[in-house]
């Protein structure tokens, strides 16, 4: 699964829509799949644009109590070596 991290996408695809609702469901289709013994992974979408604190606290949201697999993201490996350290 995908979800938009970053400002522009969440506004193109979720329009009036803010970070929370983005969380939301995100858990919720997580949370469906799992349900219907889907394997799930997990990755946010153009996350070296977004707010690394918004894109921790998703991640740790979806890791409770293990919904999902977190897969390495390509999009992280744009993140300066100082932000990895978060």
């Amino acid at each position: 699964m995908v979800a938009p991290s970053s400002d522009i996408h969440i506004n193109a695809k979720f329009p009036g829509k803010d970070k929370g609702y983005v969380i939301e469901k995100s858990v919720e289709a997580i949370e469906y799949a799992k349900e219907r013994g889907l394997i799930v992974e997990f990755g946010a979408e153009d996350a070296s644009r977004a707010d690394l604190d918004f894109v921790i606290q998703l991640f740790k949201k979806l890791r409770r109590p293990k919904r999902t697999g977190l897969p390495s993201l390509t999009q992280w490996e744009c993140f300066p070596p100082k932000k990895w350290r978060r």
